[in-house]
């Protein structure tokens, strides 16, 4: 091997170049200089983007290897020790297939590795004029390889048994039938149709009867009797059953629906589509090598689980359940508004977050429908109701857990779907509950105490927290209640401690359960639907409610924001998605009105700790940011008292606030256990079995337990038949979108078509992009020579004037990955540059059609979709997107000169300055520049860029004058980007891939 560096060079470039033999690549490409990785979806190659750090060097190109590649392999050998004799020799002679590995060894002798990038420039670094923000660090620390301490000895395995399908395959194989218990698949695929469409028994008996249709299908049953007979084969662990409950001063017999818990328990054990997504042993994830720095995700990665691990016997397994309990009205029509249905959740925290995130994934199961008892017959002081109420909720509930809390002392084993077998005990862990039930389950009286801690009222508004509750002390209060001689005396006594009385509690004698530790961070109704609407009550009074709502109304649009036409004055039973779409927009329409500075920096405090706090990883430095929001609110909010729009702080929800942090660092993500997805469930346990019903009062509960258990079997079925044949199956009636998306996408044709320069100035404020796209090209052109051929004189480059027009687009989308969950789907953002057009189903003459639609974007070069901090990050208007001519690319191509793709014309706004001290956004205005030859005159700064550069589209809303008391009600929310003279808010509350990158 040659030893001066530009011979070796070209040897190293030779001996790479022959690569046949290896395997294929891999279809989709890095294109960041320096890095060559490859991989097999676009979805790990945009995740890979994202992970600035994980930039290897890697010599693989199954082509000519160029220059470069020759020259970065060189830079590594070439920091092999002179000294050592041999190193080069072992290179030269070896084989030319094996150049690449030999190489890799060669290095490995000496700690350094060929895929090792070199170190990032300086400018790399930078993440913002002040440096990343803790958000952005987190970011940067979820994406590193975790340390990992997991705790010794737990979740052991004690045998190996059959798995539990294996009953099914025993009898698909006595039967030779391959979907047993069906003869066809066509007799699988309408049963399972018929049993996830919430279609009535008569509904499908009318259906067969038809004689066309009969021939056509072809089925082995005639009628829905057969089919629910043949349904009925397939073996079900835990059927429903009613039990009757017999409480002590109620007058008459109540019945409760439920399952056998224990085998609820071992059937999401065992489930076939949850292999490989459950948690055995607890851990402790580390940011640092130190382990300095904690990282809190998965329930496992808390401490409770560890803390219990401890507990109980050696070698045994934690099996955490979550459970949900909220009830639902399941119709508004006259006559059945009263049918109610009071279900109960289960689930495990061992099973993967995304799993338990995905409703239809098999994680949750219905274990019962409490009694939905009405005391309007009833002559009864309300007190008394009340306490007959929680009387009958604690007993039902102790009544569909018994089997539980038996084995949680002993416990029992549980048998994986591979047939290994462990040891659980099972732990009531977490409850996903609204505040009224929280309060129900830990027996603390509503609006007096906190059920969490010894709080009282007089202190929810202070910035602190009370003692733990003990569960243990709680029942010696409640025993001693019991010795007391009448009712009064009961009620006086716990009333001092702020608690309820109950015979038995139904956590009462479950082993290593707290009941009081139990109760979660409930971000939809503690947040969204509690404080928020608080915050939205108050600050209406102080803006005007009149005035919200004109500033509302103009807010522009964005993609997947909602719109508030009429403002939100008028809402009614606002719900929690409408909550959230204020919450979105509420400070940029706050943050500029003649209002107390200080009520901007509780607006923005509370948001600020709501967007935190639904991190999907956490680590130390977010749970600092989440407490110094949770100071800056209790620090301003005295406000609003102050101002008179509210009597008190003292409430429940705001007390709560105090309990996230401890909530995450014991149970990991605060959105695995939000009561949204209880919200959700009801969908798919309640009001779709409901649907199915006949919907008479005294028969609809027993019925909608029977089409759930009949598709709860089919959809077991369709998880082994597809286990048998190694695929996947989904049970959503509408397949998820499985489309791999590029990070930047537009439509297959233009959707503007092809438009000449004068056009484009009239229909998308294209002024000037003729004398701009001559300004790029010579700029882009030049730039490419130089980058080939430095020495030689640069050609005529083709200019604008040489034609007329170009094609455009209307609109291209973003698809940015979360760079906290890589399980999580891609963040789709659209940009639009869309002019005024008719609309195809007006017959109105007067109809001015559909409004012009430009949307702001930020612009970062340089760097991935994606991509954090605001360095060089500018905001523009997104104009024109189009792309050049074919003659004008062919005499590129003569040039050597590669496409640029797709162009943007776009016109620029101010550069980032500094942050607003109280809201925390940055403040824009249009840039300008003035008109050589006009004297004082100015126009619109201009540019025509790569679309490339573009990271994502803005939202942007208007910044009034303090001394502006209200918006001109002559704007729109349609044109206000362009007739707004003033400066513009730069709102990064829309979403949370937007928050995350620009706080």
């Amino acid at each position: 091997m040659p030893r001066d560096k530009a011979s070796r060079g070209a040897a190293l470039k030779k001996l790479a170049q022959k690569t046949h033999g290896r395997p294929p690549p891999k279809p989709f490409k890095c294109d960041i200089p320096g890095c060559k990785r490859s991989f097999q979806s676009d979805g790990d190659l945009r995740r890979h983007k994202t992970q600035t750090d994980k930039h290897p060097v890697q010599v693989t190109s199954t082509g000519p290897v160029s220059d470069a590649e020759a020259q970065l392999l060189q830079a590594r050998l070439d920091q092999v020790p002179a000294q050592v004799p041999g190193a080069m020799e072992q290179l030269h002679d070896a084989d030319m297939d094996d150049t690449i590995g030999t190489a890799a060894d060669i290095l490995a002798q000496f700690g350094m590795d060929i895929d090792e990038r070199p170190a990032p420039a300086a400018t790399q670094q930078q993440d913002g004029p002040a440096g990343a923000s803790s958000q952005q660090r987190h970011a940067e620390n979820a994406e590193r390889a975790p340390v990992i301490d997991q705790y010794n000895g737990a979740g052991q395995v004690l045998r190996t048994d059959d798995p539990p399908h294996k009953v099914l395959d025993d009898c698909a194989d006595r039967s030779q039938l391959e979907y047993w218990p069906f003869a066809t698949q066509r007799d699988y695929d309408f049963a399972h149709w018929i049993t996830s469409e919430s279609i009535s028994n008569a509904a499908m008996d009318r259906l067969l009867k038809r004689d066309t249709l009969k021939e056509a299908l072809n089925l082995s049953f005639s009628n829905s009797r057969e089919l629910h007979q043949t349904v009925q084969e397939i073996p079900s662990p835990a059927p429903f059953q009613r039990t009757e409950l017999n409480v002590p001063g109620l007058d008459r017999t109540l019945n409760v629906l439920h399952r056998d818990t224990a085998e609820c328990l071992r059937l999401l054990w065992a489930r076939l589509n949850l292999l490989g997504k459950v948690a055995f042993a607890p851990e402790r994830h580390w940011t640092d090598e130190e382990r300095t720095h904690r990282k809190y995700s998965a329930y496992h990665t808390g401490d409770h689980m560890w803390r219990v691990q401890t507990e109980i016997p050696v070698g045994g397994t934690v099996v955490s359940v979550i459970f949900f309990v909220d009830k639902t009205q399941l119709c508004q029509l006259v006559g059945v508004s009263d049918n109610q249905a009071y279900p109960i959740y289960m689930t495990l925290a061992n099973i993967a977050t995304e799993a338990r995130l995905n409703v239809s994934s098999g994680a949750y199961i219905l274990v019962g429908y409490l009694p939905t008892t009405s005391f309007d017959d009833c002559d009864l002081p309300g007190r008394i109701v009340r306490s007959l109420r929680l009387q009958i909720f604690h007993a039902a509930v102790r009544t569909i857990f018994a089997p539980l809390r038996a084995a949680s002392h002993v416990g029992m084993e549980l048998t994986s779907a591979d047939g290994s077998v462990r040891k659980g005990h099972p732990v009531l862990a977490i409850g996903g509950l609204d505040h009224p039930e929280q309060c129900q389950h830990a027996l603390a009286r509503f609006g007096r105490t906190c059920p969490k801690c010894d709080a009282k009222k007089d202190d929810f508004s202070t910035n602190s927290t009370g003692s733990p509750r003990d569960p243990a002390e709680t029942l010696r209060h409640l025993r001693h209640a019991m010795t007391l001689d009448t009712v009064t005396a009961v009620n006086d006594y716990l009333q001092e401690l702020g608690l309820n009385y109950v015979d038995e509690p139904y956590w009462e004698g479950w082993a290593h359960v707290d009941i009081h530790e139990a109760i979660a961070p409930d971000i939809l109704h503690q947040m969204y639907q509690g404080m928020l609407k608080h915050l939205v009550l108050w600050v209406g009074k102080l803006v005007g409610e009149k005035e919200l709502d004109a500033r509302l109304k103009r807010v522009s649009p964005f993609f997947g924001l909602r719109h508030f036409e009429h403002g939100i004055s008028k809402l009614q039973r606002v719900s929690g998605t409408e909550h959230k779409a204020i919450a979105a927009q509420l400070l940029a329409c706050v943050a500029s009105a003649n209002v107390d500075k200080r009520v901007v920096r509780a607006t923005r405090a509370l948001l600020d700790f709501i967007q935190i706090a639904q991190f999907k990883c956490h680590s130390d430095e977010t749970l600092s940011d989440l407490q110094r929001a949770l100071d800056d609110f209790f620090e301003n909010a005295p406000v609003f008292v102050e101002l008179k729009v509210c009597e008190s702080l003292d409430l429940p929800k705001m007390h709560s606030m105090q309990h996230f942090i401890p909530g995450i660092k014991l149970f990991g993500d605060a959105n695995a256990y939000n009561t949204e997805l209880g919200e959700r469930l009801h969908i798919d346990f309640a009001k779709d079995a409901y649907d199915a019903t006949n919907k008479k009062k005294d028969s609809y509960l027993m019925q909608m337990c029977l089409w759930l258990e009949c598709r709860e079997r089919m959809n077991d079925l369709g998880h082994w038949l597809a286990h048998r044949r190694n695929t996947t199956f989904d049970p959503r009636k509408r397949a998820p979108d499985k489309t791999q998306h590029e990070p930047i996408e537009y439509t297959k044709k233009p959707g503007n078509g092809i438009c000449t320069f004068p056009e484009l100035a009239t229909t998308h404020y294209g002024a000037g992009l003729r004398e701009a796209l001559n300004e790029f090209l010579d700029a882009y052109c030049y730039a490419e020579w130089k980058k080939k051929y430095p020495r030689v004189p640069p050609p005529t480059f083709p200019h604008a004037r040489s034609y007329h027009t170009v094609a455009v687009w209307n609109n291209m989308k973003f698809y940015t990955p979360d760079v906290q969950t890589v399980a999580a789907k891609d963040t789709r953002d659209v940009a639009y540059a869309l002019p005024q057009r008719a609309r195809r189903t007006s017959r109105d003459p007067d109809d001015t059609g559909l409004a012009a639609r430009f949307s702001p974007v930020f612009i970062k070069k340089g760097e991935a979709a994606g991509d954090g901090g605001t360095a060089g990050l500018r905001i523009a208007h997104l104009r024109v997107i189009f792309e050049l001519p074919d003659k004008v690319l062919a005499r590129l191509e003569e040039l050597h000169i590669e496409d640029p793709g797709k162009l943007a014309f776009v016109q620029w706004f101010t550069r980032l300055g500094r942050r607003d001290i109280d809201s925390t956004m940055f403040k824009v205005s249009r840039e300008t520049q003035y008109i050589p030859g006009q004297g004082s005159n100015t126009q619109r700064r201009v540019s025509v860029i790569e679309a490339s550069d573009i990271r994502r589209s803005c939202h942007l809303v208007p910044r009034l004058g303090r001394d502006t008391t209200s918006i001109p009600r002559d704007l729109t929310s349609d044109n206000i980007l362009e007739e707004w003279e003033g400066e513009f808010w730069v709102n990064h509350w829309v979403d949370k891939p937007m928050y995350r990158s620009l706080l």
